[in-house]
């Protein structure tokens, strides 16, 4: 009696990529309160060293609208990304850069050593042509600290969110 051709399943980062992506994702990285404004974060779960990627972004979906929870891909392709990307903050002194990544999408790359339970942040301009959030921010402050903030930017010097 011949049994019928079964195929077996393998569990391999060439078979699965985004299920193997989203295990590292949540073994990097955990969502918090910041306990501000800015409402939930992206913590490290896990010291990390320059250069190591941190959160491998995966896309929910793609939209010709930007939102404030969408990421610019293209001029009028913006995409909204699965957690824990879609939670990170913006900083204008971050810990994280992107590149593109095998999804289309951008890994989050430590740019300094990153100790655990530090917020994980990204520069929202590195990949928008203009950033809804950020221009929020800057209508919400003073002339003066605008122009400080600009000023320490030109030096290199850029603050935190």
């Amino acid at each position: 009696m011949a049994l019928p051709n079964r195929k077996k399943k393998s569990y391999s980062i060439l078979n699965d990529d985004a299920g193997c992506a989203r295990i590292i994702n949540a073994h990097n990285t955990k969502i918090v309160d910041t306990g501000s404004d800015r409402g939930n974060g992206v913590f490290s779960a896990r010291q990390f060293l320059p250069g190591e990627v941190v959160m491998i972004g995966l896309i929910d979906c793609l939209d010709e609208v930007r939102t404030i929870y969408t990421i610019q891909m293209d001029w009028n392709v913006h995409a909204l990304f699965e957690e824990p990307a879609i939670r990170s903050n913006h900083s204008c002194n971050p810990n994280l850069a992107i590149v593109p990544n095998r999804f289309g999408a951008y890994d989050f790359i430590a740019i300094r050593e990153i100790s655990r339970d530090v917020e994980l942040t990204w520069d929202y301009a590195t990949s928008e042509s203009e950033s809804i959030g950020f221009r929020r921010k800057l209508q919400l402050r003073s002339q003066g600290q605008v122009e400080r903030q600009a000023a320490l930017m030109r030096r290199g010097e850029g603050v935190g969110s």
